[in-house]
């Protein structure tokens, strides 16, 4: 996430954070059990929201526009076609698909 945030905007320390924030919320998602991806989303986004105020002075998105870019990045990752919200799906350096 943060890869796309950098190449969409500017590099910024901020991304590394909000990516680490969208993180900790995908893990506890997953650990709980939960696979929708709708609600992966929602969690994502609720989490960021809720903490916005650690990002919103450096960001160019809303957390509800990282949630969608989670939402597109997890449907394409399952082969499935995605809502397209993003740009474009950013493929993390190292990562074998």
């Amino acid at each position: 996430m943060a890869q796309w945030l950098d190449q969409e905007w500017i590099p910024q320390d901020v991304h590394l954070r909000m990516a680490e924030c969208a993180k900790e919320s995908y893990v506890n998602s997953r650990l709980s059990g939960e696979t929708d991806v709708m609600s992966i989303m929602m969690s994502v986004s609720e989490s960021l929201e809720s903490r916005w105020s650690e990002f919103s002075d450096d960001s160019f998105v809303s957390a509800w526009d990282v949630g969608n870019y989670v939402a597109d990045y997890l449907t394409l990752r399952a082969g499935v076609e995605t809502c397209a919200c993003s740009a474009k799906v950013v493929t993390p350096k190292g990562f074998d698909d």
